[in-house]
Parts: C-alpha cells; structure tokens; sequence
C-alpha cells in the first residue's frame, strides 16, 4: 500500500461509512440465514433423504468456492470509466432478480431450483467478495476495527432475525411471497454497497500491484501454502454439523411438518447463534494473549470438541424443542471459539503481499470443509451405521488434522511473502 494511496484513503473517508457497512451487513445476515431455512424446509417438504439434500446444498454452493476470484477481477479489471467495484456489484444485483423469480415460480424440486439458488449464491459471491474489497479501499487502518466490528455484528443481528421469523412467516404468508422478502432484503444489500464513494484507481497503483502470474505462484506454488490451506480446509469441519443437523431436525424428526415445531426450529436456531456469538467473545480476549501459542488453539479446540459432543444426549433423551435448544447453544458455543481462532490463524498466516487473494483462499477452503465435503462425509457416514447423530463426531477427524497443520505453521516464522515455488 502505497503513502499516496493511504492520504487518499483518509480523505475520502465519511463516518457514516460505519452505518452503512452495518446495514449492509444485516441485510446479508438477514438473507443467507433466510436462505439457509427456506432450503431446509423444502428440502425436508420434498421428503429429499440427508445425504442427498448435503450433496445439493455442496453443488449450489460452489460460487463460494471460488470467492477468491470474483476479488482478484474486481481488483485489477476497471469497467470502462464505472470503476473496478461497483459494475461487479450491479451485476450481483442484477442477478439476483432471475434466482429469486424462479425460487418463487419452482413448486416441485427439480435440477432448475438448484441452478436458481447457485445463481443466488454466485450473486452473493459477486456483491459481498467486490464489497470486502471496496470497504478495504475506502477505510483507513486506524477505522478498520471499527467497521468490521459494526460489520459482524449487525450481521449475527441479521442471522439471529431470520432463524426467529422466516419459520414463523413461511406457513402463515406462504413460501412464495416469503422468499420475494428474502430476495429483497439481498438487493437492498446490494444497493446499500453502492452508497459508498469508490475511489478511482490510478494508472500507477494498478501497475504496482503483483502480476497475476506471481500471485498464483505465490499461493499454489510453495508447500508452506498448501499446509495453510490444508489447515484451513479441515479446522471448520464442525460448522458442518450445522448445516446437517438443521435437515435433520426438518427431514429426520419432522419439525418442518408442524406450526408450532416449524416456530421452535426457529427459536433453536437462533439459540446456537446466539451461543456462536458468546463463544466468540470468549475467545477473542484470549487470542490477544495467547496469537503464537499452539497449546492455546488446542484447549479451545478440545472446548469446542463438548459442545460437538452434546448432540450424543439426542441418543439417549426424546429430542424436545428445550433440550435441542440446550445441545444447540452449548454446539453454537463451540463452534464460535474455534470460528474466532480459525480466522485469527488465517490472517495471520497471509502473507502481505498477496493478502487479498491469498485470505480469500484460505475462506474458500472453509467453506468446501463446512459446506462441501463436510455435510457429505456426515450423512454418508450416518446413512451407513444407521444414525446421524454419532456421524456428528468423524468432523473431530478432520479437527485433529487441522491442529497438526497448525503445529507445524506456527513453528515457521511469519513471512510478507512466500517463495514463488519452482
């Protein structure tokens, strides 16, 4: 970052940027925790089995596998004299028309209503990569705390919202107008993000930048790279569960059938978000004073490790809306402390001279681990020993893989570049 580009940064500032990037945020956490839910409900409607509603959820998802190009295209290709954000953002707007039309028309599940929610995905991807971009381009170093705090927590008040109302309004409003709001409240994201002033990129500063070939080297090319990723892949497995122990509740134990459960799936949701949010406040003090220290990351992932392990009372207790709420917290708990540790880990490994791209690979590769091969390997393992609720614990695997990973990362210094590799 250059002297010029950082004076720029501080003039163009504007505090209401803070409020803005708020709004954004809740409107993001409003629709993708909406999203999540109305795929759940009709998912189970449909009477999909587990294994097969993982499989779809993976393939609809795949835009955010690659979030870490839509970045690198909005970072070095301007759109004529529109800028180099913003004409990405338009397009993630206006994609999101066509998915959530066909959401609303779609009544029967077929291979088109997973094209429309990969397409919803992919004009997630476009808005929120360009706006993690833009929002670097615009905050000075001394306001990025603040505004990625506003930033995360509206955003866990979007989520929190959507768990507690979208499965109260599905059966009282009707799926189809329900996911026209869910669909608004994704383009108002959008249209907010074009609020904020884009700075015109200069001739100087997009030929100071690493040439694209480097970048790749840097990042595919070195095999401290690929022990990162590996790392990162594997340590949010957990989040998984989440995502499979919703179709479970909807689809195995048929809360999607009643009212009155419909509403308590919501509440329960809520409940492990809330806890997300707990676990993460817990943890964060701890990592100031403990960032390099192995045995730290260790304890919060064997913490983590008995919230995972509170979902086994399923086995033994008749699964009421107040003990799915407790084993709910006590899993969003957990899961928060090692999301926080995760993400602390993940910038501290990027090094400097390819952060942008770079940390959005290491997110990528999250995202295949919770969202991709996770669910997958969950409900094959339950389908074969005929349970899902023990499946739960093979993520622990991929956990005890991650921390090998991290042992041998933080043994190596931190680097502002890696090696381009041969």
């Amino acid at each position: 970052m250059t002297a010029l580009s950082m004076d720029r940064k501080k003039e163009a500032w504007r505090d209401y940027y803070i409020w803005l990037e708020a709004i954004s945020y809740f409107f993001q956490g409003y629709y993708m925790s909406g999203l999540s839910v109305y795929m759940a409900v009709m998912m189970a409607g449909w009477k999909l089995p587990l294994s097969a509603q993982a499989v779809i959820a993976a393939i609809a998802f795949i835009p955010g596998y690659l979030k870490m190009f839509t970045g690198l295209l909005s970072d070095r290709i301007p759109v004529y004299s529109w800028g180099r954000r913003k004409p990405y953002i338009v397009l993630g707007a206006a994609l999101y028309i066509p998915a959530f039309v066909l959401m609303i028309l779609i009544r029967d599940f077929s291979w088109f209503w997973v094209a429309a929610v990969g397409m919803a995905f992919f004009a997630w991807v476009l808005v929120d990569g360009t706006l993690d971009a833009l929002t670097v381009d615009v905050t000075p170093e001394e306001k990025a705390g603040t505004i990625q705090g506003a930033a995360n927590g509206a955003r866990a008040v979007g989520y929190g919202l959507a768990a507690l109302s979208i499965p109260f309004l599905g059966p009282k409003l009707g799926w189809a107008l329900v996911i026209g709001m869910i669909g608004l409240f994704a383009f108002l994201q959008a249209v907010v993000v074009l609020l904020f002033r884009e700075l015109p990129i200069t001739r100087q500063e997009l030929q100071e930048k690493l040439p694209v070939g480097k970048v790749f080297k840097q990042t595919f090319g070195h095999a401290r790279s690929w022990l990162a990723i590996g790392f990162a892949l594997c340590v949010l497995a957990p989040a998984a569960i989440r995502n499979v122990s919703q179709s479970y509740l909807m689809t195995t134990l048929k809360w999607g059938e009643s009212p009155a459960l419909l509403q308590a799936y919501g509440i329960v949701v809520f409940i492990a978000y809330f806890g997300n949010l707990v676990g993460a406040l817990l943890v964060g003090p701890l990592l100031k004073q403990h960032e390099q220290d192995f045995k730290a990351y260790a304890w919060i992932t064997l913490a983590s490790w008995l919230g995972i392990a509170t979902w086994l009372l399923l086995l033994v207790y008749e699964p009421t809306p107040l003990l799915v709420g407790f084993i709910q917290f006590c899993f969003g708990l957990g899961l928060g402390m090692i999301t926080t540790s995760a993400y602390a880990i993940v910038m501290q490994v990027t090094p400097a001279s390819i952060e942008g791209f770079f940390f959005a690979t290491l997110t990528s590769a999250m995202n295949i681990g919770s969202i991709g091969l996770g669910p997958i390997l969950i409900t094959r393992v339950g389908d074969a020993i005929g349970s899902m609720i023990p499946a739960f614990n093979v993520t622990i695997v991929f956990n005890i893989l991650g921390l090998v990973a991290l042992y041998f990362i933080l043994k190596q210094p931190r680097l502002d570049q890696f090696p381009e590799g041969r």
